[in-house]
Parts: structure tokens; C-alpha cells; sequence
């Protein structure tokens, strides 16, 4: 059986270590439209203020998924789901599945204010845009 699970934030990530722990036989992939392993977005304000080093986000390594035997896909944004055909379909790829768990959170509510698409303006849903924040 082959599970694929859309989203590899603490859901996902608990989803498909929890899964792993019940059987070590079944295919896990996690497909992940971030380039990081799941990390902790409570933290991301204490690593923007430097209270805590970026390391320290992180709930688990590329190597705790390796050692799990759990694949991870990262930058793939899944952009359409055929339950009929059991596919799920990115930019660069198609998975077929067994079973299809969605995790993948929600998008950051920006309001509807004047600039606020202008350079500069940045949320901090997001590890990367964590970063791009704390570049500045």
C-alpha cells in the first residue's frame, strides 16, 4: 500500500512518522511545496528576533526521514488530485496512490491593505519568508 500525503507540516510530518511507527511495511511518500524537513513556525519569530539559531526550528532531519524509510518530495506544490485515477499531480510529477492524506495547512491571510504588495512587506507564515525577512 502506498500512502501520499500532501503537506509536510507538523500534520503531515505527524501523519507519516505515526504511520511508520504502526507498520514499517507500507510506502510513505510526503510531498512538500517547501524546501525544508518540518519545522516548528511557533519558533520563527525567536529566530527572526536571533533568540535561537535556525537549527533549532527543525523537529526532524532529512536523515529521521531516511532512517524511517519514509520518502519526502520537496518544491512540489501539488497542482490537481484525480481521486478517480487515485494520481496526484505536480509541476514536475504525477504519484499514484493508495490512500491520500491532506495536510497542507492553510495560506497566510494578508488584509486587503493599500501596499501591501509593495517590496519590502513580509509575512511570517513560512520558513522562507522567514529568511527573506531576516535578510533585511
Amino acid at each position: 500500500m502506498r500512502v501520499v500525503i500532501v503537506g509536510n507540516g507538523i500534520a503531515g510530518a505527524n501523519v507519516a512518522f505515526g504511520l511508520r511507527q504502526k507498520n514499517n511495511k507500507i510506502e510513505i511518500l510526503v510531498l512538500s511545496a517547501e524546501d525544508y524537513p518540518v519545522y516548528d513556525p511557533c519558533t520563527l519569530p525567536y529566530f527572526v528576533g536571533e533568540e535561537i539559531s535556525k537549527d533549532v526550528v527543525f523537529i526532524k532531519q532529512l536523515s529521521d526521514y531516511q532512517k524511517q524509510n519514509i520518502e519526502v518530495v520537496f518544491n512540489e506544490k501539488v497542482l490537481s488530485i484525480n481521486s478517480k485515477q487515485k494520481t496526484v499531480t505536480t509541476s514536475k510529477c504525477q504519484y499514484p496512490y493508495d490512500k491520500l492524506v491532506l495536510a497542507y495547512g492553510g495560506d497566510l491571510f494578508m488584509p486587503p491593505i493599500d501596499g501591501i504588495n509593495l517590496s519590502g512587506i513580509f509575512g511570517g507564515k513560512s520558513l522562507k519568508h522567514t529568511e527573506e525577512l531576516d535578510k533585511h
